[in-house]
């Protein structure tokens, strides 16, 4: 039984488990012994609940992390060096969900039972929110967005249901999509997207390793997103505002303003950061250039971002739509003007009406 059950965990991992969970009732059951409550009758507040639910949290978490080569440099370049193809079961273990998955869960239930009642489904609920979310993400990693997005929405749809039965229907639905995810991502192994994302910290400094004025007049580095990528990620950040809108009660649209505002500031930070105008304001007011078309195109994305959620912030007052729907739209239209909208960070570096400085990244690289 044992062996059978390292297959997904090792020993050291059910015995930490099991550590923690006879810890949290020893406590239980002696405070009943004190306080001479009837046994398994301790009100906590959920505590216990909450934290065999974050027990299962970190079992999902671990058997993606562990068993997927994406999320391990020296297991993917290994496999990368073996004739391994998809139709192989994966070395290290499965990343699907295995009948020893269903044991341990099933196990986790059975002991929150006598405390918590039906309530204790929610360790499954638990387990599957972000077994199914680390999937996506990974997806997302290996080049599979097409099959992670209906998965986003998925997992949306299960936090709004996550006190009923439709969970499962929407958990069920959405395991289907991310293993269909997890076939296609690994019938393409080896990945490129993997690769240069674990080199990420080298691949954002590598510029700066060109010296002054070099790392600013060479090749763009930057990644530009797809019009299909901005618009359904678009959608996801309204339905995600809906979602968590929806669950926290929201009933007011202005608690995404400093988000939204914070999001136009970020981008104009991003292009204009060692990018100055070529004329300084006294020097416009001196000129009467006011306007400076091909330095001042830069503002305009993030202040129609701004006006964009304004003007959906005030759909509640002439239209009757609520205003978690307003903000969802606003979030929605105000994401797709930010990052759909030109000019893109490359032809704004190279063909921008502007005059280079060295910026703080620069000088404290050179302090270094």
């Amino acid at each position: 039984m044992i062996r059978w059950l390292r297959v997904v965990i090792p020993l050291w991992g059910l015995a930490a488990a099991g550590t923690i969970y006879l810890t949290i009732e020893a406590v239980y059951l002696t405070l009943e012994w004190r306080f001479r409550m009837p046994f398994h009758s301790f009100d906590d507040d959920g505590i216990f609940l909450r934290v065999m639910d974050l027990l299962a949290a970190v079992y999902a978490l671990f058997r993606v992390w562990i068993f997927h080569p994406a999320l391990r440099p020296a297991y993917c370049n290994w496999l990368s060096h073996t004739p391994w193809t998809v139709k192989k079961p994966l070395p290290f273990g499965p990343v699907h969900l295995v009948w020893q998955d269903a044991l341990l869960l099933s196990v986790a239930v059975g002991l929150c039972w006598p405390r918590a009642g039906i309530g204790a489904l929610a360790v499954v609920k638990a387990f599957l929110g972000c077994y199914l979310g680390c999937l996506c993400f990974v997806n997302v990693y290996t080049g599979q967005k097409a099959w992670a997005y209906p998965v986003a929405f998925g997992l949306g749809f299960m936090i709004l249901v996550f006190q009923t039965a439709l969970f499962f229907a929407f958990a069920g639905a959405s395991y289907v999509v991310v293993l269909l995810g997890l076939r296609a991502s690994l019938t393409r192994f080896p990945w490129r997207e993997e690769s240069r994302l674990q080199h990420l910290p080298g691949f954002m400094t590598d510029p700066i390793a060109l010296g002054w004025p070099f790392c600013r007049l060479g090749p763009g580095r930057s990644k530009e997103f797809k019009l299909s990528d901005v618009f359904l990620t678009g959608l996801l950040a309204g339905w995600a505002v809906f979602v968590f809108g929806s669950v926290l009660k929201l009933k007011d649209a202005s608690i995404m303003t400093p988000f939204v505002f914070v999001a136009a500031s970020g981008r104009i930070l991003l292009y204009c950061q060692s990018y100055l105008p070529p004329l300084s304001l006294l020097g416009r007011l001196a000129l009467g250039r006011l306007i400076i078309p091909g330095y001042d195109k830069v503002f305009i994305a993030p202040l129609l971002t701004l006006l964009m959620f304004v003007a959906a912030a005030t759909l509640p007052f002439w239209s009757g739509v609520s205003h978690l729907i307003s903000a969802s739209i606003g979030v929605t239209a105000s994401w797709w003007i930010l990052f759909g909208m030109g000019p893109s960070l490359d032809a704004w570096r190279l063909t921008g009406n502007h005059r280079i400085i060295k910026g703080m990244l620069m000088t404290a690289h050179q302090k270094r």
